[in-house]
């Protein structure tokens, strides 16, 4: 087998200038809009194939109040959408229009509505059928009013359900835990003393098979600044641990600020790369809030200094963050240009990079992003004048990778041939595709083949590992990520192996005619096995030749993939034993010999076939065959029995 390589500068140069090429940043459509009217506070989720947004339709009463319903909207492919109006309500409301559920999709792709439904009542509500039907699993509780109920799915499958209640004079969240929806824990306090007077605003993520919340909390009633909090849990949710303090100091235009004259609001929470990282609303003294990002550590420690991601000029609120292709991207919305937009950003090198994605009338906010198989889409609420829509946007430019398929030859085997040839597909993509550029070995070509072509051969002129990489390109100037496959090239043959010698006696004949014989695999090859043949050359044993005339090659395919050749009662003579390793690319490697003596044949008689005829007269004459029958004298009488018991 070679083992040669290609040359690692032009390979590294090779995978480097394509992740240069291909990179890309996210490109969107225009906004559409999913809801004309009344569509408030929305909130989506999605599972692995469906697209779940749910919002508050609001119908006021002449006198102050009114009531409020649930709509849903579903989708498996972020294009057709089914709607469920108004599939839960209505719920009264007595003062200011105010979110009122929370929703979230388990691991058993059940959609989960958490609603407040009076002043002490949560209600769950499930659907098994895609939202086409929602039907009540529990009503659960409190001792006193509560609200904001936020539900999760916990890191064992359990959901977790928060609330905000009334405790005397202050704020404090409760949580309670079920296994399935319908069977609920009493609640229990998160902060289990009064150290924080204010505590509310949850956010909860999975990480390393633990649950982590972190929350916005007070001190006590005389501080004025809301610090974030990070709490445990390694049982599912059942129980949490201590209260880790996340303030930090900062500066600001050269002068050290302490934490305690920051509010911190509203904090996101995402597992990202074997970090945590933070997205949360930061207020220094009475400027705008702005948009901060962090990393931490298990233990709640910044890996980093946190970032202000966001200019300090506009008030900033709701962050979110998402992974998408292995990059966080951030959404919030501010007021820059007048009125609020949604703006998403990204991390490039040491810059986040801001697109405003909502260049519409009106008042956009409260974007949420959520994932459906590779593509990102948002939904957010747009008021203008006293009418709240439900938006939408999805990538407009986006490559898919195009799948590579081997026409002549196996990725994952070494192969003899000189020349190879792949085939692809052309993806679809709403741009069209101008081409597709591929690099071969250490040869990088720009746009060198036309959409229609799906295939292309190519030389192999050396051993060693070939690498083709393929992208497309559309008429938006999108490139896909680079596809990949390999092909190794190996030519040359293994090495020997080598043969164990036998056992002899005094006269250098085998012990006996029926015998092993093994052999060692040559070392640092990748074999697919062996090839051998056991040749009789002469039953006189008289001077041994060093080397048999007339030997005649091996088969050039695996006979076995053992390391062993066993034979039975071979007949007394001399006897010439060859044996070559084969590798994964088919190479047969050089034989390897051995001449036996053999004297010890032990006369066995047997049958082998029997065949029958009969005359024109009707004579019947059988023919036997098979071996030994004049051992030990000539056969004088046979027996034909039927059952076998003579």
């Amino acid at each position: 087998m070679s083992k040669n390589k290609l040359p690692v500068l032009l390979l590294l140069y090779l995978f480097f200038t394509a992740a240069n090429l291909f990179s890309q940043s996210l490109y969107w459509g225009d906004p559409r809009t999913l809801v004309e009217s009344g569509a408030r506070f929305p909130a989506a989720a999605s599972s692995r194939n469906l697209i779940a947004v749910v919002w508050q339709d609001f119908v006021p009463a002449e006198k102050g109040g009114g009531e409020l319903y649930l709509s849903l909207l579903t989708s498996k492919d972020g294009k057709e959408w089914e709607k469920n109006s108004r599939f839960a309500g209505p719920y009264n409301y007595f003062k200011q229009e105010a979110p009122i559920f929370s929703l979230t999709i388990d691991q058993r792709d059940r959609i989960l509505v958490a609603v407040t439904s009076s002043e002490d009542t949560t209600e769950i509500l499930s659907s098994t059928d895609e939202g086409r039907n929602f039907t009540p699993l529990a009503t659960v509780r409190t001792n006193t009013t509560a609200v904001g109920p936020n539900l999760y799915v916990s890191a064992s499958g359990n959901l977790l359900l928060f609330v905000t209640q009334e405790t005397e004079d202050f704020l404090a969240l409760y949580y309670s835990i079920s296994a399935d929806g319908s069977d609920w824990s009493g609640f229990s306090a998160l902060v289990d003393n009064q150290d924080l007077f204010m505590n509310f605003l949850p956010h909860h993520a999975v990480h390393f098979g633990r649950d982590y919340l972190i929350f916005q909390a007070l001190s006590s009633d005389q501080e004025l600044n809301y610090q974030l909090y990070l709490k445990e849990s390694s049982d599912g949710g059942r129980s949490w641990g201590e209260k880790i303090p996340l303030a930090f100091d900062e500066t600001l235009a050269g002068r050290l600020e302490t934490a305690s004259q920051f509010s911190n609001q509203r904090p996101f929470l995402l597992s990202f790369k074997g970090k945590m990282t933070i997205a949360w609303e930061r207020q220094y003294s009475n400027q705008p809030p702005q948009i901060y990002y962090g990393e931490i550590d298990r233990q709640g420690v910044f890996v980093e200094p946190p970032e202000r991601i966001t200019d300090g000029f506009s008030a900033c609120h709701f962050p979110r963050m998402t992974n998408f292709r292995d990059q966080v991207y951030l959404t919030w919305f501010d007021n820059r240009r007048g009125e609020d937009h949604i703006f998403i950003a990204e991390k490039k090198g040491f810059r986040w990079l801001h697109k405003d994605l909502s260049n519409l009338k009106g008042s956009s906010i409260f974007a949420h992003p959520v994932q459906l198989g590779e593509s990102l889409y948002l939904f957010w609420e747009n008021r203008l004048q006293e009418s709240s829509s439900l938006i939408y946007l999805e990538p407009d430019q986006y490559v898919e990778l195009p799948a590579i398929r081997p026409v002549n030859f196996d990725p994952d085997r070494a192969s003899r041939q000189d020349s190879v040839t792949v085939r692809w597909n052309i993806p679809d993509d709403s741009s069209g595709l101008a081409g597709f550029s591929y690099a071969y070995a250490a040869v990088s070509r720009d746009l060198q083949l036309l959409s229609e072509t799906q295939s292309v051969t190519l030389d192999a002129n050396q051993d060693g590992t070939w690498y083709f990489l393929l992208s497309a390109n559309d008429y938006a100037g999108n490139w896909s990520e680079p596809a990949s496959i390999t092909f190794t090239r190996d030519t040359l043959p293994p090495a020997a192996v080598e043969i164990v010698p036998q056992e002899v006696d005094g006269e250098g004949f085998l012990p006996a005619n029926s015998f092993v014989v093994s052999w060692i695999p040559p070392v640092n090859e990748q074999l697919s096995g062996y090839t051998y043949k056991l040749k009789f050359l002469d039953s006189e044993i008289g001077k041994i030749p060093l080397q048999p005339a007339r030997l005649e090659p091996l088969p050039p395919f695996v006979e076995s993939i053992d390391t062993a050749a066993s034979y039975q009662n071979r007949d007394n003579g001399l006897w010439y034993f060859t044996v070559s390793a084969i590798d994964l690319a088919g190479n047969v490697g050089k034989p390897s010999t051995l001449l036996l003596k053999l004297n010890k044949y032990i006369p066995v008689t047997y049958i082998t076939y029997v065949d029958s005829k009969k005359d024109i007269l009707g004579n019947l004459s059988l023919l036997i065959y098979g071996r030994g029958f004049a051992e030990g004298g000539l056969i004088s009488e046979m027996i034909l029995d039927r059952d076998g018991k003579e």
